[in-house]
C-alpha cells in the first residue's frame, strides 16, 4: 500500500509512482505517514505493535481493503449445534462435508453456548480417550 512502491497499488487500479493525485484523495499519504512513524519505533515494542494498530485501523476505516483471510480465529454464523458431528484430525470424517450426526439448532450458537459445549466436548474426549487406553492395555497380552 505504499503509494511510491506497494506492491497492492494495482488491485486499486493505482501505479507505483505515478497517479498521485488519486492517492492523495484516497489518502495514501497519511497511510504512509502512520507506516513510517511505526516502522520508525524501534525502542519500545508495545508502543510499537499499538502504531501498527493504529496503521491496520486506519486501513480498515479507509476501506480501501476489507480482509477476507485470517490466520487466526474467524467469526462465523452457524446453527449447527457444535461438537455434535463426527470429529477426526485425519479422513473423511474430518471434512467439513460430513454431515453425520450434525444436529440443528434454532437459533444461532452465540459464543456462551459454544465455550460451554466446547468444555463439555473436551471432558467427553478426555474420559473416552481415557477409556479407549485401558480397552487398549486389556487387549494387549
Amino acid at each position: 500500500m505504499d503509494p511510491d512502491s506497494g506492491s497492492q497499488l494495482k488491485n486499486l487500479g493505482l501505479t507505483p509512482g505515478k497517479d498521485n493525485d488519486v492517492k492523495e484523495k484516497i489518502g495514501l499519504s497519511t497511510y504512509k505517514k502512520l507506516l513510517d512513524t511505526a516502522d520508525n519505533e524501534v525502542e519500545n515494542t508495545q508502543t510499537r505493535y499499538e502504531k501498527f494498530a493504529e496503521v491496520q485501523a486506519w486501513l480498515t476505516d479507509s476501506a480501501l481493503f476489507l480482509p477476507v483471510q485470517s490466520g487466526g480465529a474467524n467469526p462465523i454464523f452457524r446453527k449447527t449445534v457444535p461438537f455434535t458431528g463426527a470429529f477426526s484430525f485425519v479422513g473423511h470424517k474430518g471434512d467439513a462435508d460430513n454431515y453425520k450426526y450434525l444436529e440443528l439448532q434454532k437459533d444461532p450458537v452465540t459464543a456462551k453456548q459454544y465455550q460451554e459445549l466446547y468444555e463439555k466436548w473436551q471432558k467427553e474426549k478426555t474420559e473416552s480417550n481415557k477409556k479407549a487406553q485401558e480397552d487398549l492395555a486389556n487387549h494387549i497380552q
